[in-house]
């Protein structure tokens, strides 16, 4: 039995929601880093395969010559619109010369076949040829975090809602929602978001209304 942890866990929220949007997700931020050591994202296609991400490039690219100087790299996801559902994958990136063309790449055809017409790029033999340098992502790690909506119970109708050692940031609709709550004792599901050390929050990281 292997005694090497999975790089994403299926019996956890954050690994079922990971796996779903590295395998769906259309745009990644591939993030290199140049020869004076700034980070260069920029936005790229991909496929997961579960243990890597095979990119396409143009050749002669300064990413190319960024990851052939460092291959340290990452690639994030781009969150939702409040900030959560975060997934950043890092590791280490190589061209790889044994990947097939994009025209022979069922995975990635499948994926943006649509994309490539709607963007009138040719046909896939066509980006191919344009798209010829193959790299391949090879992930170390997969982290990140995402927020549920959080049950809060209302004690009152009155105040605001608190937030509990002024830790991470609150995006809440407390009054109007407390207004239309319509009894003290009667759950409110609220979408609050907290940037609290990149991790979902939980009912204990609040104050009740009061």
């Amino acid at each position: 039995m292997s005694d090497v942890e999975p790089l994403i866990d299926p019996r956890t929220d954050f690994g079922v929601r990971a796996e779903r949007r590295l395998r769906e997700d259309s745009i990644g931020w591939l993030v290199t880093v140049s020869q004076d050591g700034t980070p260069q994202p920029n936005p790229v296609w991909f496929v997961w395969d579960g243990s890597s991400l095979l990119i396409y490039s143009m050749p002669d690219q300064a990413k190319l010559k960024h990851i052939a100087r460092n291959p340290r790299v990452a690639l994030h996801l781009d969150s939702q619109s409040h900030g959560d559902d975060i997934v950043v994958v890092t590791g280490s990136a190589a061209v790889d010369d044994s990947a097939p063309p994009i025209h022979e790449n069922l995975p990635y055809l499948q994926k943006y076949t649509a994309e490539i017409e709607r963007l009138d790029l040719g046909t896939p033999e066509v980006m191919a040829q344009s798209y010829s340098v193959p790299i391949r992502m090879t992930a170390l790690k997969v982290r990140g975090c995402f927020a549920e909506p959080v049950m809060v119970q209302f004690m009152t109708l009155r105040g605001t809602l608190k937030r509990e050692r002024g830790r991470g940031s609150l995006v809440a609709r407390s009054a109007r929602l407390a207004s239309a709550a319509g009894s003290p004792r009667r759950p409110v599901r609220l979408s609050l978001l907290a940037s609290i050390n990149c991790r979902a929050i939980s009912a204990s990281d609040f104050l009740m209304i009061r």
